[in-house]
């Protein structure tokens, strides 16, 4: 048989890899090895980046049909058919094709014909859209770590409640939280009758047994599965004296959720946990199971926190948990000292934690809470986009106005 030589391209213009399937390939249309079920399937494209190959037909043929599906690291796919003649009968100019499956209204995909070069080209991306706070790692690429990009958080995360007493720090529940940005949650719990619960306070002498931890992890599971571009990262620290039983029952129940905790223990790029909870522990445990946050975290100061992966990496935690200030502003003045730090962090996952005791602040925590968010808020407002800010723990964000939407913004670059 003769041959004609063409191209084929796939430009990934997300912020998502995927990876390319091929199917409904005629084996009379293609000559050789050149075709798309051989150099184009089981291929990843990152974001960015351009796979380019050589796709050699069969002049008997009139036509050289072919199908991608594009399988995104957040899970979702679409699908679409082409004419590899297309490359050398016409020049089409970014041409929108139609795609398939549910996520139609998420991508696009433009092809470009060049006749001259035998080319069929296809760049991916996502429908333009304005900042959506349920899916703002959208605009986050894959290939980043999550420790180089901004994160607003919450302190007592589930302290919503009355029942918290001088300890309540938020004043909406976790699943508000997230539809309006917050991806790392900073839990308290404690074992009782062989269940885990989630504490209401830090301290033991108060423990306010809270929702079922279970609770709480369908809530976030559940947010996953609509938003599956999104992370979110859990904090889970025992109330009261450290014990075996808390670490085995904990295991216990997160092995139940699978492969949707990423549980080892260096930090991954954002690819790796979409549509995952990322889970920190801060408790002891002999064994490895998320990252460690247990050895070296400061109980009243700043911190450092190093050790090596399993995989042999350095994995570090720069933590500034001042819980019992020693005048006014220095609680203040460090959360701004580390929010300036997170941009030259080499590597490190920064915490920067809002919490006081509430002894420090008169028991009106909501108050200082306001003080300090309007601090941030000044100094988030005069930063440039995508300065990364580390991950930033608040109390009563929802009392803070524009705080966490101006956040995203400078997180995101999106507004």
């Amino acid at each position: 048989m003769s041959v004609k030589k063409t191209y084929l391209s796939i430009t990934n213009e997300t912020t998502q890899r995927f990876t390319i399937s091929v199917s409904q390939v005629d084996s009379y249309d293609w000559e050789g090895k050149n075709r798309p079920d051989r150099n184009f399937e089981g291929k990843t494209v990152a974001p960015g980046e351009t796979l380019k190959e050589q796709e050699d037909l069969n002049s008997h043929a009139k036509s050289a049909w072919f199908r991608l599906t594009l399988t995104f690291s957040s899970g979702q796919t679409i699908s679409f058919r082409s004419d590899q003649y297309n490359a050398l009968e016409k020049n089409i100019n970014d041409d929108q094709k139609e795609i398939e499956e549910s996520t139609k209204y998420v991508y696009f995909v433009a092809q470009t014909t060049k006749k001259s070069d035998s080319l069929n080209s296809f760049r991916v991306n996502y429908i333009p859209y304005r900042l959506n706070s349920e899916q703002w790692m959208k605009a986050i690429n894959g290939s980043s770590f999550i420790c180089n990009f901004g994160i607003p958080g919450t302190n007592l995360s589930v302290s919503c409640s009355q029942k918290s007493g001088i300890y309540r720090t938020q004043d909406i529940c976790q699943d508000t939280q997230l539809s309006r940005g917050i991806r790392y949650f900073d839990l308290y719990a404690t074992v009782r009758n062989k269940n885990l619960y989630l504490s209401l306070s830090p301290h033991s002498n108060v423990i306010g047994k809270g929702e079922l931890f279970n609770y709480i992890m369908k809530s976030f599971l559940n947010f996953l599965d609509r938003n599956p571009t999104e992370t979110i990262l859990v904090s889970l620290c025992e109330v009261g004296t450290p014990s075996p039983l808390f670490a085995e029952t904990v295991i216990t129940y997160l092995k139940q959720y699978g492969d949707r905790i990423y549980r080892a223990d260096s930090i991954p790029i954002l690819d790796d946990v979409r549509n995952k909870v990322v889970f920190f522990r801060r408790f002891p445990y002999n064994g490895v199971y998320g990252l460690n946050l247990y050895n070296g975290w400061p109980a009243n100061g700043g911190g450092k926190i190093e050790y090596k992966a399993t995989n042999r990496t350095t994995t570090k935690f720069l933590v500034q948990n001042i819980v019992i200030p020693e005048y006014p502003d220095q609680k203040s003045n460090n959360i701004e000292n580390f929010l300036r730090f997170a941009d030259h962090n080499n590597g490190a996952f920064v915490i920067n934690c809002s919490y006081v005791e509430p002894m420090t602040v008169d028991f009106d925590l909501m108050q200082y809470a306001k003080h300090l968010n309007s601090r941030i808020f000044n100094y988030i407002q005069e930063i440039s986009p995508q300065v990364n800010t580390g991950t930033l723990l608040m109390m009563y964000p929802n009392e803070a106005g524009p705080l966490l939407s101006t956040l995203l913004q400078k997180i995101t670059g999106k507004k």
